[in-house]
């Protein structure tokens, strides 16, 4: 429910969590940045302060409401970005795949925070934002690098990656 997605929830479960997760730390406190949610995930920025560390995170929250995809599977996300970042594949490692909605009222994977940009979808990240700013020619080079990067997917072993026991999912495949 909503509530449990206010700031001060969120971070009151995720210290519990990571007290849980990690005994070691002590004095733990978590800050939660919310940047613009998107579609098809809820994401938080974590920035994670104990006694013995400093740490900064990525969570991906399953989505409140309606989603874009009929059924929403974080450990097959997870295991799918693994896999493919196991091949070299810029993508996201999940560090921490939570499936207790108990912790913070959700499940949620986290995944080490890095800097850089986002793409947004409102305002359309086309019209408005870091990359409609930027010279032709540096869109062209992120353009350019996506595409790149959807073809060496496209290129992967699929049986070297470990995924042949998943299935499609979805309204129309056994999942």
């Amino acid at each position: 429910d909503r509530a449990s997605r206010r700031r001060s929830a969120l971070a009151d479960g995720f210290t519990k969590w990571f007290a849980n997760r990690h005994p070691d730390w002590t004095d733990i406190a978590v800050a939660i940045d919310r940047p613009q949610p998107g579609l098809s995930s809820d994401t938080l920025m974590l920035e994670v302060e104990s006694a013995v560390t400093s740490e900064r995170y990525v969570a991906r929250l399953p989505p409140l409401g309606e989603t874009v995809f009929p059924d929403y599977d974080l450990a097959r996300q997870a295991k799918v970005q693994n896999a493919v970042a196991a091949h070299g594949i810029p993508a996201a490692q999940v560090v921490a795949l939570e499936i207790d909605p108990g912790w913070i009222g959700a499940s949620f994977a986290l995944m080490p925070r890095v800097t850089g940009h986002t793409l947004t979808t409102n305002p359309p990240y086309l019209t408005s934002g870091w990359l409609a700013e930027q010279s032709a020619e540096k869109q062209r080079a992120v353009i350019e690098r996506f595409v790149s990067t959807l073809a060496a997917i496209n290129r992967l072993p699929v049986e070297d990656l470990g995924l042949c026991d998943l299935t499609g999912g979805g309204p129309t495949l056994p999942g």
